[in-house]
């Protein structure tokens, strides 16, 4: 997202979307990528395209601006996947805070296509960029735990770099193995505990906010976040 509240950490949330795409190329040369960003004031698709064709995001190309419609972004990519129908497609929701200015989606609307969604075996991912909240928030939509991760802005390349291993591992499982590979793709205790920078998983953090989308998908499967 766009929000005022992601100034102060826009430039490290915008690397690690590079070091996500540089990571999962790696592995994955087939997918394709949407990187989307989203405010009350729009919705834009900044990145669409093979990735190898990406080229790396500038902090400068957009910037912090307004209120965080959080559901209808939601809504929207979701509705973009299930139009397309990519066999396989991983979603990454990266917030610093919480909903405050959609108006038209609702927090039933979006729990039903996350289900439609699990049902699929497409992994849906919400990274807290330094907002602890994110869980509170994953599970109001009926995500659960290993979906959902809070970041310190110093972890979040390294975050992301987990999560692009973990796709790519997703989209290039057969599909035998499809369903031990979508398991696999959810966090784990330690990999939460290492991204919030808790040297256990029941330490405190301390709250604070930010948004963001993204998307990546391949010829086979579309996958994303934001």
């Amino acid at each position: 997202s766009q929000s005022m509240s992601t100034a102060g950490r826009w430039q490290e949330a915008i690397g690690s979307i590079n070091t996500y795409v540089k990571t999962l190329k790696e592995s994955a040369p087939n997918a394709v990528i949407n990187f989307s960003i989203f405010d009350s004031v729009s919705f834009d698709e900044i990145r669409e395209c093979k990735i190898t064709d990406w080229y790396d995001v500038s902090p400068e190309e957009f910037g912090p601006r307004s209120g965080t419609t959080l559901l209808d972004s939601m809504d929207i990519v979701l509705e973009k996947a299930f139009s397309e129908n990519n066999a396989r497609t991983v979603l990454v929701f990266m917030t610093d805070g919480e909903e405050n200015s959609s108006t038209r989606a609702t927090k039933y609307s979006i729990q039903q296509k996350l289900t439609r969604a699990e049902n699929l075996q497409w992994p849906t991912v919400f990274l807290g960029a330094d907002f602890a909240g994110v869980a509170d928030q994953a599970r109001g939509l009926g995500l659960g735990l290993q979906w959902q991760t809070t970041s310190t802005v110093a972890n979040l390349g390294g975050t992301m770099n987990v999560r692009a291993m973990k796709d790519a591992h997703y989209f290039n499982a057969s599909d035998a193995n499809l369903n031990a590979a979508y398991t696999a793709s959810g966090f784990t205790v330690n990999e939460q505990a290492v991204a919030s920078g808790k040297t256990t998983a029941n330490s405190n953090k301390t709250e604070t906010k930010r948004n963001m989308f993204f998307i990546t998908k391949s010829p086979m499967f579309l996958g994303g976040i934001t």
